[in-house]
Parts: structure tokens; C-alpha cells; sequence
């Protein structure tokens, strides 16, 4: 009867501990996986939103599913401005976006998005990944606590569409109300052409452009073809003003405390990879729209840049001022390319 019992209370005891180590080990496997949020307010079928897919499959994969991107698109978690905001305060881990909105908290961010600039993306980007580029996105960290990734993603390349009136050369621009982004940068930079900046939200522009509140606006073909601008619009002069980068925002406390130190090298290398993926994307869809749009019967209109190159490029030795050494860096690095 003893031996029953005995043998009874060694197998609940063994049975205990067999279930205190499962248990252990799926809190300690449960606490080996990191969960970080990517997010943004491109649209799920933008190469922004699929580069995100991309980089999230990879690192799981590649991590063995030990560290996990969730991923938030379309603005599910706010407008632009609200998202990298929300980056800089550590509520999301990591959010593509356009200079302009480092800009705000470190002004010379916005110097990437000067008119002219530089000629293609992959100049920008080799620029960027050199000492210039490295300079100012640690002196952007020490302001903002984000951690720039080297690599730039490639929005496209911004051109004026107008509703009524073609253009061909900047005194066309004169008496025209041209939608610019709200900062004053940005709206300096429209002004340069020759035109009147009106800013007004991207949401709101459809109807702008309808109703006569703007003349017209400048943006990248893949977008005027999404947005369906060419609907209240009859012309789009390719003055390819503005090679339109993005960055990789990722947060500082969460890059040096949540991601392991052995995913480090894994992240970089994959948002190197979707990268240059996006950039080779983003170049096809813009000859693919351009032909789109002349089919939706948009007139496009080939036009001397080097003529509204040299009216913006008056504004350049302001610029300098305000921007210090990292402009004229960038300027004097892509004439020498």
C-alpha cells in the first residue's frame, strides 16, 4: 500500500516538474521574441508599404522568428506627421518618411529636399551612405533620438501638373497658384519657380485642383496617377525638380534596447535589400504611369530643366546660410558625380 502511495506521489511530482519546465521554457522562448511596429500612411499597394512586407518576412526569417515586424499602413495609426511623432516618442519602432518630417525637429533635414538637388536617387543615396550623409544623421539623432538607417528610399521624382495652362519654362509659372507642403521650405523652394505657393493638404487637393483654389501642384507621376489628378488636370511638365527620398526612422531606445545585437546586422542588411528593391520599383512604375497618363489623355511635356534649374538655384546661397556645411556638401558631392 506504502509502495503505491510512494510511487503515486513520485509521478504528480514528476509530472509537476515536467510542467514547471514547459512552462518556464515557453516564458523565457516567449520572452526571446521581440515585436517591433512599423508604420506609415502610404497606401497597402505603394512599394513603401510592400518594402515593409518585405523587410518584416526577411528578418523573421532570418532571425529564426525571434524578432517580428508588425506592420501598420494605409495610416492606421495617424496622418504622416502624427506616425513620426509617435517614432520620435518610442510608441512606434520604426516609420519610412520623408525628410520634412525630421526637418521640424532638425532643420537641416530639409536640405534633402531642395529643388535640384541632385539628379538621380542612386546619387543621393551613394551621397548619404559617404561621411556627409553619416554626419548629419547622427547630428539629426542627437536631436530627435532616432536612428537613421543608411539607406534612402525613392518616392520619385516630383513635376508640375496644371489644370488649365501648360508650362514650359518658368515665366509661365508667374500669376499661378501652385500647391506646395506647409512648411515654409518647402514653400520658398515652389516660389523659386515662379509661382504662388498656396499650401493645402494632399487629401484636399483633388477638389483644389477642380475648383480653381490651385492652379496646379507638384508631384511624382505614380502619385498623380493614384490620387486621379489627371481628372481636373490637362497638363504635366516634366521639370523633374525634386528627386524625393525617404528615410528609414528607426528609435533610438528601441534600436539599443529591444532589437538583440545579434538582429542588428540581419535589419540593416534586409532594409539594404527592400531598399534597392523600391528604388528599381519606383523607376519602373514611373515610366509605366507616364505612359498611363498620357492615355488617360494628360498632355506630358517634355521641357529644358536646366532653364528652371538656374531660377531655383538663386535661392541656393540663402540656402547655404540656413543649412551650414551639410548643403554645400551635398551640392559640391553631386557636381563632382
Amino acid at each position: 500500500m506504502k509502495e503505491k502511495r510512494f510511487i503515486k506521489i513520485f509521478i504528480l511530482t514528476a509530472a509537476s516538474i515536467v510542467a514547471c519546465v514547459f512552462f518556464i521554457s515557453g516564458v523565457l522562448l516567449a520572452a526571446d521574441t521581440v515585436t517591433l511596429r512599423v508604420a506609415h500612411n502610404f497606401p497597402v499597394k505603394h512599394p513603401y508599404s510592400t518594402a515593409c512586407d518585405m523587410l518584416a518576412k526577411e528578418v523573421k526569417e532570418k532571425t529564426n522568428g525571434k524578432v517580428i515586424f508588425k506592420h501598420f499602413p494605409g495610416g492606421q495609426l495617424g496622418t504622416g506627421s502624427q506616425i513620426f511623432d509617435q517614432a520620435v516618442k518610442g510608441t512606434i519602432d520604426l516609420t519610412p518618411s520623408g525628410p520634412t518630417a525630421a526637418g521640424k525637429y532638425y532643420d537641416p533635414m530639409n536640405a534633402l529636399q531642395v529643388f535640384y538637388l541632385v539628379d538621380s536617387p542612386q546619387q543621393l543615396l551613394k551621397i548619404m551612405e559617404g561621411p556627409i550623409g553619416q554626419k548629419l544623421f547622427e547630428q539629426c539623432r542627437l536631436k530627435t533620438g532616432l536612428k537613421i538607417l543608411p539607406s534612402i528610399l525613392y518616392y520619385g521624382r516630383r513635376s508640375i501638373l496644371t489644370a488649365n495652362k501648360p508650362i514650359y519654362k518658368p515665366e509661365d509659372l508667374k500669376g499661378l497658384k501652385l500647391r506646395s507642403m506647409t512648411s515654409a521650405f518647402m514653400k520658398k523652394c515652389v516660389q523659386s519657380m515662379g509661382a504662388t505657393a498656396v499650401p493645402i493638404p494632399m487629401g484636399e487637393l483633388y477638389m483644389a485642383l477642380q475648383t480653381g483654389v490651385v492652379d496646379g501642384l507638384e508631384n511624382t507621376p505614380v502619385t498623380v496617377t493614384l490620387q486621379k489628378w489627371y481628372e481636373v488636370a490637362k497638363y504635366y511638365s516634366l521639370t523633374g525638380h525634386s528627386i524625393h527620398p525617404s528615410l528609414w526612422n528607426f528609435n533610438g531606445k528601441s534600436w539599443q534596447n529591444k532589437v538583440p545585437d545579434y538582429a542588428k546586422p540581419i535589419i540593416l542588411e534586409a532594409v539594404k535589400h527592400v531598399t534597392e528593391w523600391e528604388i528599381d520599383e519606383m523607376l519602373k512604375r514611373e515610366g509605366v504611369a507616364l505612359k498611363e497618363l498620357e492615355q488617360k489623355g494628360l498632355k506630358v511635356i517634355e521641357v529644358d530643366r536646366d532653364i528652371f534649374r538656374k531660377a531655383v538655384q538663386q535661392i541656393y546661397p540663402e540656402l547655404e546660410k540656413r543649412f551650414g556645411p551639410v548643403f554645400k556638401g551635398i551640392t559640391q558631392a553631386a557636381a563632382q558625380m
